[in-house]
């Protein structure tokens, strides 16, 4: 008996007696371990330990009540049911019974008998379907899957019959008929938390095409998209193909000549429209009005800005359309609390940064501009043609400059040995003239290029000074 394998009662799965049911988990043990467990409180009223487990005792399996009604008990491979007396409700005549979604605070049960199919038993001990079903499968149970997470108080279930899928309800009523070829034809259209929703709009697929109907199985959108999702923070709109649908009112909220490209929930209610299949812009779903008009090659919406894009150019506006930076611009990003902003310039790059208001913050002529830890910035300069890494430093509160720095080739030292040099070179030109000889006019070219260096340096500086 320790080894014998027997049908488990929650999941139909083999498994050996005493032992952990490796499909969904349960424990299937005898009776006696069950009531080692402990009876609940309400049972204890009706019938005593003693005849509890009397009653029990004939059973290999007793399984769980649900919603402390009915349990599952198995002899071998017939199964039936029990109420909390361990009386049976439904006699061991069925080949197979396991738990399917109910309705809030319910129970409902798929029953087996081979050669006739599946039915649904309520906990109120009647069969609401009779044995017309191959196959009866809870929403959240995902077959051939790990199952999910679902919100399902119309206690929706699949259901096969001929190998095509349906859907049906607590009640036994079929809420769409077993005509879709897969078995994975129903998700659910909204998420909340990561719950799928199956209390008013399923997504159904049949085809490849997409459609949606409410829970009560009426048609809302039929199945001709080539894709269906949710869309906005309260998930009041749908897209569907390249059209947005507002659920509630089953209307279209985009006029005609757009199309949707792309939405983004954290800018919401403004999406990325399509017109005419090239040009792009920016439609406000709420006001049902044009941001931008239709004549941008590239539109991004990044933190509550607008990047916009025409002949390779591009500029910055707000979510209502209001310019900020004019399309100049051949490089844009959105940092923190400023817009960096380059123009290719012969091989190089120029770049600035300018306030989210559109106020210049650094004008546009460094080489490069890369943080230097927290709300610093290194401002690079004169790298083309000094040859080295010039850069100033500047300390950012906002978008405000609280702290500049000084570039590092400028110090006390360079000043000590430009001065050195050049008191130097005069010392040669009085004491041997300017063409002495080639030695001499040499030594003189070379003190004198440290002062000119420096001169230079200072130069360099005084124009990239912010």
């Amino acid at each position: 008996m320790a080894h014998e394998k027997i049908t488990c009662p929650f999941c139909g799965g083999m498994v050996t007696v005493g032992s952990v049911c490796e499909y969904c988990g349960s424990v299937i043990q005898l009776s006696t371990p069950i009531f080692e467990k402990g009876l609940p409180k309400t049972e204890r009223k009706t019938v005593s330990g003693e005849q509890y487990a009397e009653k029990i005792s004939k059973y290999q399996t007793v399984g769980g009540y649900y919603n402390g009604k009915l349990a599952i008990v198995s002899i071998g491979r017939r199964f039936g049911l029990i109420d909390k007396k361990g009386d049976l409700v439904l006699n061991l005549d069925y080949d197979n019974i396991y738990c399917v979604d109910g309705t809030e605070g319910t129970g409902l049960f798929a029953v087996c008998r081979f050669g006739k199919g599946y039915a649904l038993y309520n906990e109120n001990g009647k069969f609401i379907t009779d044995f017309q079903y191959s196959l009866i499968e809870g929403l959240g149970n995902r077959i051939g899957g790990l199952g999910s997470r679902t919100y399902n108080p119309k206690g929706l279930n699949y259901v096969c019959r001929e190998n095509k899928w349906g859907l049906i309800n607590s009640d036994g009523i079929e809420i769409l008929p077993c005509v879709y070829h897969e078995a994975r034809f129903i998700t659910a259209l909204f998420s909340k938390n990561g719950i799928e929703q199956y209390d008013k709009y399923i997504k159904v697929k049949n085809d490849k095409k997409y459609g949606v109907f409410d829970v009560e199985g009426h048609e809302i959108i039929p199945c001709i998209h080539s894709s269906i999702y949710a869309y906005g923070e309260s998930q009041q709109y749908m897209v569907a193909g390249s059209q947005l649908y507002d659920i509630e009112s089953r209307q279209e909220v985009l006029p005609h000549i757009y199309a949707i490209c792309s939405h983004f929930s954290n800018t919401f209610p403004n999406v990325v429209v399509e017109k005419e299949g090239s040009k792009r812009g920016v439609y406000n779903i709420n006001a049902r009005i044009e941001v931008l008009p239709c004549i941008y090659d590239i539109v991004i919406i990044s933190d509550n800005l607008i990047i916009g894009e025409i002949g390779g150019k591009r500029g910055v506006f707000t979510l209502t359309g209001e310019k900020i930076l004019p399309c100049v611009y051949d490089e844009i990003t959105i940092e923190h609390n400023w817009i960096k902003v380059g123009i290719k310039f012969n091989n190089g790059e120029n770049w600035g940064l300018f306030k989210l208001t559109g106020e210049e913050i650094v004008p546009c002529r460094y080489d490069r501009i890369e943080p230097d830890g927290a709300d610093k910035l290194k401002l690079y300069y004169g790298m083309d043609y000094i040859g080295a890494n010039h850069f100033f430093t500047i300390k950012m509160d906002g978008d405000r400059i609280v702290e500049k720095g000084s570039p590092k080739v400028l110090n006390g030292w360079s000043v000590f040995w430009s001065v050195l040099c050049l008191l130097g070179a005069i010392f040669f030109i009085s004491s041997f003239g300017f063409f002495y000889n080639k030695f001499v006019l040499c030594l003189i070219l070379c003190l004198l290029a440290v002062p000119v260096g420096c001169i230079w340096n200072a130069l360099a500086i005084r124009r990239y000074k912010i």
